[in-house]
């Protein structure tokens, strides 16, 4: 589509390795011995007990949100990707018109294997469309949280850590593999077709 929406919204992600050890030392279980103690419950059958009774409830996000459209999308920008920031409702009558228009369109970015938002259209519009809330407008508590678990508490904002960089170099080269390997298999095809057409 060439462009990316400018939503009113906060990201508060954590990548997955830092939920998991996370989760683990909120439930009062130290990564570090964790192994050792499942073998222990393995072989003795006795239950791994944490260390301390820690409350019922946390919420896991991470201490360092930004905003999407003046953090995310220039750092977007600044890792090489090529698109034009447009304002929420835009974004959402392009990707509709696309939608609309997949079955009859040979454009690329209407097709829901190669632009999967067309997927998720209904969702957008209920989350960011004219009766939509705009996303991150609730927010939650993750003070106790930081405070129990010292990984969620030393945590790198994904953003500074060039994680977002990073990732999105490694999607757009598997895109560039997939374009060719559409392309290559495409060729073959036409080759193919023009071989059968002079045995004929």
């Amino acid at each position: 589509m060439g462009c990316m929406p400018e939503l009113d919204m906060s990201c508060e992600w954590l990548p997955v390795d830092v939920v998991a050890t996370t989760i683990l030392e909120l439930a009062g279980l130290s990564p570090s011995v964790l192994p050792n103690m499942m073998g222990n419950r393995m072989s003795k059958g006795t239950p791994a007990v944490p260390e301390k009774p820690n409350q019922l409830v946390y919420n896991i996000l991470s201490p360092h949100s930004f905003p999407w459209t003046h953090s995310l999308l220039p750092a977007l920008s600044h890792a090489g990707l090529s698109f034009a920031p447009v304002p929420t409702s835009t974004w959402l009558h392009q990707l509709r018109s696309l939608s609309q228009s997949s079955a009859r369109n040979d454009d690329p970015a209407a097709d829901p294997e190669r632009n999967p938002a067309l997927k998720l259209i209904d969702h957008f519009e209920k989350m960011f469309g004219i009766e939509g809330t705009g996303g991150g407008k609730v927010g939650f508590e993750i003070g106790k949280a930081v405070e129990d678990s010292p990984s969620l508490r030393e945590s790198s904002s994904v953003l500074k850590s060039g994680l977002i960089e990073k990732t999105l170099r490694w999607w757009m080269a598997r895109w560039e593999q997939e374009e060719a390997s559409t392309r290559i298999h495409a060729e073959r095809k036409n080759e193919q077709g023009n071989e059968g057409k002079k045995v004929v």
